[in-house]
């Protein structure tokens, strides 16, 4: 392969993150009423060095966070809270980085030292009520992504390129409900479920102006029996979920872990399998003007894992664990 050597741009690479931040939290609280304001001015600046790039890649931002709490309590154990928030989601440092990795002979990743910060607008409300034995949260949600980080597959010369690039911004609306119940002293059960609309503004690809419905469910059984052993089973699915070049076929996995204590609880030992009926298999579809492309994520077996601890001084006490008791002494 001739142009080979065209891609092999490794060098030395060094990265600097100078932020200066200032916080103010106003908090009050009024009978049932409650709220938090919060604010954040930050200063970014980003430098980047690099034995293949001739001038220092900088990039510097000043960004204002704010964030509003507001909750208000209906009745016994029944609350209702409204927040609006925004966020940042920094590039990582790999998909900064300009080195060239080839992933196989025809495949090479790419970073890219010009990314910008991903910004996160969420805006929630949601209800939360406690029973005696469980308790219900659901959540209405809308989530504003801007600058999105995401990675992108070209083609040039023989090779399939993935680079990172910043795009337009995508939109989540949904709801989500979760419930955890305690059915016995000795078995509890969780479930969750999710369902969205998700939309991509200006997507690279035709196939990502589809707006799509995308949802998922989790739930988790354990029981905990007299001899210190805990057997827990947990199953998720996952839809189709549309992605910026593309899309992801859905899956369904089903774990299971068995945790037993030794010598006074000091000694833990936890035994799970992953998947174990082997169907966390995900197909993925990309697209391209030059090519389509659609890959195949197979688990053959499952994945067994052993884990093993030990606490030395399990009658270790918290220091504000040790300064509330010593201050009930006193009285």
């Amino acid at each position: 392969m001739s142009g080979i050597e065209n891609y092999e741009k490794s060098g030395d690479y060094n990265l600097n993150y100078n932020i200066l931040a200032h916080y103010a939290l106003f908090t009050h609280e009024k009978n049932k009423f409650a709220y938090k304001l919060g604010v954040r001015l930050e200063y970014e600046n980003r430098n980047i060095n690099h034995s293949n790039i001739s001038v220092v890649n900088e990039a510097s931002y000043l960004n204002f966070y704010p964030s509003l709490h507001l909750s208000y309590k209906l009745k016994e154990k029944s609350t209702i809270q409204l927040s609006y928030s925004k966020k940042i989601n920094r590039p990582h440092m790999h998909s900064l980085n300009p080195d060239t990795v080839h992933v196989e002979s025809n495949d090479i990743r790419v970073g890219n030292p010009n990314l910008k910060p991903e910004s996160i607008h969420s805006i929630e409300c949601n209800y939360q009520k406690q029973f005696k034995k469980n308790s219900l949260i659901t959540e209405l949600y809308y989530k504003k992504t801007t600058n999105i980080i995401s990675e992108f597959k070209t083609m040039k010369d023989e090779y399939f390129v993935y680079s990172f690039q910043n795009f337009d911004s995508d939109h989540a609306v949904g709801i989500e409900t979760t419930f955890d119940s305690n059915l016995a002293k000795w078995w509890n059960f969780y479930v969750s479920g999710n369902i969205y609309y998700y939309s991509i503004d200006n997507a690279p690809t035709a196939q990502n102006f589809e707006n799509k419905i995308t949802w998922n469910v989790k739930t988790n059984t354990s029981f905990s029996l007299k001899s210190q052993t805990k057997i827990q089973f947990s199953a998720r699915y996952n839809s189709k979920k549309l992605n910026m070049q593309g899309y992801s076929d859905s899956f369904f996995s089903i774990d299971a872990a068995l945790s037993q204590q030794f010598f006074k609880k000091k000694l833990s030992v936890t035994a799970s399998i992953k998947d174990i009926f082997a169907t966390a298999n995900q197909t993925n579809y990309i697209y391209n003007a030059d090519f389509e492309e659609v890959s195949l994520s197979e688990n053959f077996a499952p994945m067994i894992l052993v884990n093993l601890s030990y606490k030395i001084n399990n009658n270790y006490k918290s220091k504000k664990q040790q300064q509330k008791e010593d201050s009930a002494e006193e009285f």
